[in-house]
């Protein structure tokens, strides 16, 4: 285990500076930033209600109709 302070870090959010949420924005325009999900069909939606609860979805759940 090390000795030393562990760094700081700092994540531009809603609190951060406009410059931060401008740069932000610039990167989801450019499509750098993609978002993360997994689909069901509606047919499945039992078993995406159920891995919801169970807490196993990652990012997010999106039925497809």
């Amino acid at each position: 285990m090390s000795s030393r302070p562990a760094r700081r870090r700092e994540l531009p959010g809603a609190s951060g500076a406009d410059g931060e949420r401008t740069e932000a924005l610039d990167l989801v325009a450019r499509s750098a930033v993609t978002p993360l999900y997994e689909v069901f069909a509606k047919e499945g939606i039992a078993r995406a209600v159920a891995k919801a609860a169970a807490g196993q979805v990652r990012f997010r759940a999106v039925v497809s109709y």
